[in-house]
């Protein structure tokens, strides 16, 4: 399930649920959107990832469709915010994006699923890695701090979390080393070229 073991899962996609499982809502047909998750799990599987974010894409645009079939796709925060799975499925498609390095994507998708379940461990995990393979490691650090939060024995979220900390405090020892470097607004005038007015 999407709840067990490491949260990391930073090479598998979150498993497709029993349609019609204890955890879905009672009386809604989940079963569209998780067929496409199904197919996407397995694409993945193949290493066939843009066959897999067109199974996931599916499967979210299908959430909007079995939340309300008659909706004209304006009130997308409602589905967001009830479809018990959207979260897993932007999660499943933000991994693909890892795999395509396609990071900004990532990132999107990644950022999706905390919001729709802000306990997400996984969308936490693929929200960080995408953070830091764009280079934006405080905010890579602070998506791990929130991991550790909510998975405070997951191993690899700690030591993630450790690295970046490593790479901040390195970024800001060259930041002060620079600075050390900079040169007084005096020393870069060249004042043999200068003519004095007598």
């Amino acid at each position: 399930g999407e709840e067990s073991g490491s949260s990391s899962g930073a090479a598998t996609p979150i498993s497709p649920a029993s349609v019609g499982s204890s955890s879905m809502s009672p009386g809604v047909d989940y079963g569209e959107a998780e067929i496409a998750n199904m197919r996407g799990h397995a694409a993945f599987k193949e290493k066939q990832y843009a066959k897999a974010i067109q199974a996931f894409t599916e499967a979210i645009e299908l959430c909007d469709e079995e939340e309300d079939p008659t909706s004209d796709g304006s009130d997308i925060g409602n589905a967001m915010a009830t479809h018990p799975r959207r979260h897993v499925y932007y999660a499943n498609r933000s991994l693909c994006y890892v795999e395509l390095e396609v990071y900004g994507s990532a990132l999107t998708d990644a950022t999706r699923a905390v919001e729709i379940k802000a306990n997400f461990k996984k969308g936490w995990y693929r929200r960080g890695i995408s953070h830091l393979a764009l280079g934006r490691v405080k905010e890579a650090a602070e998506d791990f701090q929130r991991l550790c939060e909510l998975a405070p024995r997951d191993a690899d979220a700690r030591d993630t979390l450790k690295r970046c900390k490593k790479m901040l405090q390195e970024e800001a020892l060259e930041e002060l080393v620079a600075s050390n470097r900079r040169k007084f607004p005096s020393e870069t005038i060249d004042t043999q070229g200068m003519v004095v007015d007598g």
